[in-house]
């Protein structure tokens, strides 16, 4: 039933579980566990893409927190990348790509950004674990979202400034 499969799929997106796991709860194939998942996240992104809708300036800076406007008033975006576990692939340069040294297993990683007030504006494509948080990025094409004079807020891993400063952007590391 297609509720049990959405289920099955935010199970899967929220809580991490392998598709191993899921097959053998929902009593289902492992390949069939597969199969309905990539539909779904198929179908997901066709009706919801549009959920994600990238802000003008003056729309963030006026819903953006006092608290948070007195000490970053240009900030147009916070942005992290999330990794998701997957299982390990037979093949060994698919091992290499997706196996990612920060949590130490096979991941799928995505770029998500978000404006001061915690709206999520922007969601890159999913990438193997072993790209960097600069080469998402940089794919993604969130800077060029961005106007000269805005601050893209990201920790110390986003090695980004390069990109950003001859485009006037700036780039916050609190």
């Amino acid at each position: 039933r297609g509720v049990d499969e959405l289920f099955m799929v935010l199970m899967r997106l929220r809580l991490g579980l392998l598709t191993q796991d899921l097959a053998r709860r929902f009593n289902i194939s492992v390949s069939t566990c597969s199969k309905i998942f990539n539909k779904w996240i198929d179908l997901m992104y066709e009706h919801l893409h549009f959920l994600v809708a990238w802000p003008d300036r003056e729309t963030v800076k006026c819903n953006m927190p006092d608290s948070f406007k007195r000490r970053y008033p240009n900030c147009r975006v916070i942005i992290d990348c999330t990794e998701i576990f997957t299982e390990t692939p037979q093949s060994l340069s698919n091992k290499g790509r997706m196996y990612s040294d920060y949590k130490s297993h096979m991941t799928w990683k995505v770029l998500i950004g978000i404006s001061p007030n915690g709206v999520i504006t922007h969601v890159s494509d999913l990438w193997s674990g072993s790209i960097s948080d600069k080469q998402i990025t940089k794919s993604s094409g969130l800077i060029n979202k961005c106007d000269p004079g805005d601050a893209i807020m990201g920790d110390k891993g986003f090695l980004i400034s390069d990109m950003c400063t001859p485009k006037g952007i700036y780039l916050i590391v609190p």
